[in-house]
C-alpha cells in the first residue's frame, strides 16, 4: 500500500524542530565534554548515531518520523559539537596559535565530504532504498566507533 505524500510544510517543520533540539542540547554536549574526555563525547556520539540513523527509515507516520529525525539531530549534536572542540585542544596540544587555519581547514574537509556524499547518493540511491542505505551508513559507524574510542 502506498503511503499517501507529507506536504513540504510538514517536512520544513520536522527538520525546524530538529534544528532547534539540535541547539536545545549543546549545554548537554557540553555537559558531557566538561566530564568526559573528548574523543569519547564524539566515539559515544558516533555509536548512538549508528544507532539511530536507520529510525526514520523505519518508523511509519509523520510524528514517529519527526520524533526519529530529532533524535539524529541529538546523536549529530554528539558527534559533530565536540569535534570543533577538540581541534582548537590539538591546536593547544601542540603549542601553536593557528586556530582559524585549523577551522579553515576542518571547513573544507567538511564541505569536500558533504559534495561526495551528494555525488555517491546519486549512484547508491539507484541501487538502494534509503532505509538500505541508512543501515550501510550506521554498520559503517558502527565499525569506526572502536576506532573513536581506542584515540580518547
Amino acid at each position: 500500500m502506498v503511503e499517501p505524500a507529507v506536504a513540504p510544510p510538514f517536512i520544513g517543520l520536522i527538520f525546524v524542530a530538529a534544528s532547534i533540539v539540535y541547539g536545545v542540547c549543546a549545554p548537554l554536549v557540553e555537559w558531557a565534554s566538561n566530564r568526559a574526555p573528548i574523543g569519547r563525547v564524539i566515539a559515544g556520539g558516533t555509536l548512538a548515531m549508528a544507532l539511530a540513523l536507520p529510525l526514520p527509515g523505519i518508523v511509519q507516520g509523520i510524528i514517529a518520523i519527526a520524533a526519529a529525525v530529532c533524535v539524529v539531530s541529538i546523536c549529530y549534536a554528539f558527534m559533530l559539537d565536540p569535534t570543533t572542540a577538540e581541534l582548537g585542544n590539538a591546536v593547544d596540544r601542540r603549542g601553536m596559535t593557528c586556530y582559524s587555519a585549523v577551522y579553515a581547514i576542518f571547513n573544507v574537509v567538511y564541505a569536500i565530504g558533504m559534495l561526495a556524499v551528494d555525488v555517491t547518493s546519486s549512484v547508491v540511491a539507484a541501487r538502494l532504498d534509503s532505509p538500505q542505505v541508512l543501515l550501510c551508513v550506521s554498520i559503517a559507524m558502527i565499525f569506526a566507533t572502536p576506532f573513536l574510542w581506542r584515540r580518547a
